[in-house]
């Protein structure tokens, strides 16, 4: 399977649970793609958008995507304009920012992520957030269980996962995680009868 994750703002290959994740992964015989993304410290969307599509070759079923923090939104804006040949795995968004007042990240929230698009581009969503991130209230967590109608994990500590240094709960959403497409979304005609 390959795995790619989108890091945040100030983030590095380097950083936080991302080295842990990456050994972890590989020793499971996964390939990490981790896309180099430009201008860490003043990010910009589209930017980050053309770094992601520039280390994806063809996203398909046996893809499953990781973001953290902005990265989350990146990524989300890369689902709506990525041509894919088949519908990714899984996705898991680790502490995603529903919306920033600062004009600092105005390129990520503006125009908005077109969610009727996005609901479509992966198999299944999660979100993992902490009840104690302080940078990210959890009421945005509760926006993308909305919004994606995906799975919430709430944790109780790990703020906004920035210094942790390993999460196995990734592991276990990636080991476990066996969807089928379309299953995360109602069936609305499923109690209709069809007359002929």
């Amino acid at each position: 399977m390959r795995i790619v994750f989108v890091h945040g703002m100030n983030a590095s290959l380097s950083s936080g649970f991302l080295p842990w994740l990456g050994d972890a992964l590989r020793t499971r015989g996964h390939e990490v793609i981790t896309p180099e993304l430009p201008n860490v410290s003043e990010p910009n969307c589209q930017e980050w958008v053309d770094a992601i599509n520039t280390s994806i070759r063809e996203p398909g079923s046996d893809t499953v995507f990781i973001g953290h923090s902005i990265g989350c939104v990146a990524l989300l804006h890369y689902f709506e304009q990525a041509d894919m040949t088949g519908t990714p795995k899984s996705t898991i968004l680790i502490a995603p920012p529903y919306f920033i007042g600062s004009e600092k990240f105005a390129s990520f929230f503006v125009p908005p992520v077109d969610w009727d698009t996005v609901e479509w581009k992966s198999q299944g969503f999660v979100v993992i957030h902490a009840k104690d991130d302080a940078k990210i209230p959890f009421n945005h967590a509760q926006k993308y269980e909305q919004l994606l109608r995906a799975q919430l994990m709430e944790t109780e500590t790990g703020g906004h996962f920035t210094d942790v240094k390993e999460l196995p709960l990734i592991l276990d959403l990636i080991d476990d995680r066996d969807v089928e497409p379309g299953s995360g979304l109602p069936n609305d005609f499923e109690e209709i009868d069809i007359v002929v």
